[in-house]
């Protein structure tokens, strides 16, 4: 990122941890997955000591409702 791209966001490093969400609701988005009820889940699971892996990344987040593991997938609104 540039600085022109940063700029407003205060830092270079709230420039790329902004990126990073940016990127994670994209990811959300091409995987039909509710942004909102996703990161609530994610956030709940390393709350209760999950230990984070790629389960917790969108893609994977979904097969993880199609194997059973979990009652139903939230969906993309």
């Amino acid at each position: 990122m540039g600085r022109r791209n940063w700029q407003q966001t205060g830092s270079h490093f709230a420039a790329q941890n902004i990126s990073f969400m940016f990127g994670l609701l994209e990811s959300c988005i091409l995987n039909k997955v509710n942004f909102g009820e996703y990161i609530e889940d994610v956030l709940t699971r390393i709350l209760f000591g999950e230990e984070g892996d790629e389960s917790f990344l969108p893609c994977d987040y979904v097969r993880r409702y199609e194997d059973g593991k979990d009652a139903e997938l939230p969906q993309h609104a």
